[in-house]
């Protein structure tokens, strides 16, 4: 599997971890109190984190090797489609 996909997959996989989380903690009838808030802000962790990977940002990486710095950017051409 190629790097883009696992790194465009996580986002949805971890939000759907999420919301099985949550619904599990809020639906389970034999737990207590403590157990449903640490589940649910569980849920609300991993749904978080996947909104941090979902993000737009930089494209770049950094590169250092000794003294050497190299800085490859991934730019997208308006005129490509």
């Amino acid at each position: 599997m190629k790097p883009e996909i696992i790194q465009a997959c996580t986002p949805g996989f971890l939000a759907l971890i999420g919301l099985f989380i949550g619904l599990a903690a809020m639906l389970a009838p034999s737990i207590s109190e403590t157990a449903r808030s640490s589940g649910i802000n569980l849920a609300l962790a991993a749904i978080a984190s996947a909104g941090g990977l979902a993000r737009g940002g930089s494209s770049d990486s950094t590169n250092v090797k000794g003294d050497r710095v190299q800085i490859d950017s991934i730019q997208n051409n308006p005129s490509e489609k």
